[in-house]
C-alpha cells in the first residue's frame, strides 16, 4: 500500500474514532440535558407541593388539638396502694428446705449436712432479697403518691378555675407550639376570672406574597398573589388559629368561655405610624364551639356563630376594631 496509503488508512481510522467519540458525546449531552430537565420538573413539583401543603396548614390549624383532660376524673382517682413487706422469696426457699430429701449421692459423699446448710443460707439470702424489694417498692410508692397528691391538688384548683393553676397547665402542656412555630405569639391573662387571650400575628411573615403552580409543561410558575386572595387567606389563617386556641383551651382547662383577640400591625391614621391593633375579637362559648363540625367548616364563616367584632373586606383587608370586654356584653 505504501506509506501514503498507510497514512490515509490511519487517518480514516482516526476520523472514524473521532466521529464515534463526538457522536457519543452528543448522546451524553442529550442525556444530561434530559436529566437536568427531569430534575427541574421534579424540583418544580416538589416546590408546588410544599407551597400547597403550607397553605393547607395555615387554613386548617383548627382541625387538630389536644386530647380532652377530664379533671374531675383525675381529682377522684384513687391513691396508689402502699406496698407490704411480704417474704415471697423466703417462703419459696423455706419450702425447698422443708421438702429436701437427700439422694443417693448426697448420702454416699456425706453431703447431706452441707446441702442443708446451703439451703438454710439460701433462706437467709432470700429474706434479704424480699426486704430489698420492699424498700425499692416503697421508694416507687412514695414517688407515685407524691405525684398523685400533686395531681389531686392541681385538679381541684383547675376545677375551681384558679388562675395560677390554669396558667400552670398551659405552660406545662404547651398546646400552642404549632401556632408559635408559624411566628405568632400569645398573651394570656385573666381579668375578674375571665380568660383573655391575645394573638399577636405577623402576617408579613406568615402569608406568602407569591403563588406557585405547575404549567402544562410541568415547569414552575411563580406569580404575585392577588391582593384579594392574600386577604382571604390571611382571614382564614386568623380564624383558624383562633378556633385552634379555643379548642386547646376547652380541651385542657374545661373553661366555659374564652375571649380571643387577634392583633396585627396596622396604620394608625391618628398618628401616621403602624401599631399593633386589634383586627378580630371574639367571645367563644364551649357549648357553641362543641356543636361545630371542625373538619368541614370554613374558619372565616364560622365566626358568625359567636359574638365577634371584625371589619374585613377582601379588597382592603382588616381594619382596627374594638376588643370584646366580657363585662360589657
Amino acid at each position: 500500500m505504501g506509506w501514503r496509503g498507510n497514512l490515509r488508512a490511519f487517518n480514516a481510522t482516526m476520523n472514524r474514532i473521532d466521529r464515534e467519540s463526538k457522536r457519543k458525546q452528543r448522546e451524553l449531552d442529550k442525556r444530561y440535558k434530559l436529566r437536568e430537565k427531569m430534575e427541574e420538573l421534579a424540583q418544580a413539583k416538589y416546590d408546588v407541593e410544599v407551597f400547597e401543603n403550607y397553605i393547607e396548614q395555615i387554613q386548617s390549624l383548627h382541625k387538630e388539638g389536644s386530647e380532652l383532660i377530664n379533671w374531675l376524673e383525675l381529682k377522684n382517682e384513687k391513691a396508689p396502694l402502699e406496698p407490704k413487706l411480704e417474704y415471697f422469696e423466703m417462703a419459696n426457699a423455706e419450702s425447698i428446705f422443708n421438702n429436701f430429701k437427700p439422694n443417693f449421692l448426697h448420702k454416699i459423699f456425706s453431703m447431706v449436712e452441707s446441702k442443708k446448710k446451703s439451703l438454710l443460707k439460701n433462706i437467709e439470702m432470700s429474706k434479704i432479697i424480699d426486704e430489698q424489694n420492699y424498700e425499692q417498692s416503697l421508694i416507687t410508692y412514695k414517688q407515685a403518691y407524691q405525684e398523685w397528691l400533686e395531681q389531686i391538688t392541681l385538679a381541684e384548683k383547675v376545677l375551681k378555675k384558679e388562675e395560677k393553676a390554669l396558667l400552670e397547665v398551659i405552660e406545662e402542656i404547651n398546646p400552642f407550639k404549632e401556632i408559635y412555630d408559624l411566628g405568632t405569639y400569645l398573651d394570656i391573662m385573666f381579668k375578674e376570672s375571665i380568660l383573655y387571650i391575645e394573638l399577636n400575628v405577623h402576617s408579613q411573615n406568615i402569608i406568602p406574597n407569591e403563588v406557585k403552580s405547575l404549567l402544562k409543561s410541568g415547569k414552575l410558575s411563580v406569580k404575585d398573589m392577588p391582593k384579594s386572595t392574600y386577604n382571604e387567606l390571611y382571614q382564614d389563617y386568623i380564624c383558624s388559629a383562633i378556633l385552634r386556641i379555643a379548642r386547646e383551651i376547652f380541651a385542657i382547662l374545661g373553661v366555659d368561655e374564652v375571649v380571643i383577640t387577634a392583633k396585627d400591625e396596622l396604620l394608625n391614621k391618628s398618628t401616621g405610624h403602624e401599631e399593633l391593633l386589634p383586627i378580630l375579637s371574639v367571645l367563644i362559648s364551649k357549648h357553641k364551639f362543641e356543636s361545630l363540625n371542625l373538619n368541614l367548616i370554613d374558619p372565616s364563616d364560622s365566626m358568625m356563630n359567636f359574638i365577634h367584632n371584625i371589619d374585613f373586606k377582601k379588597t382592603s383587608g382588616f381594619k382596627s376594631v374594638e376588643r370584646i370586654i366580657f363585662n360589657n356584653i
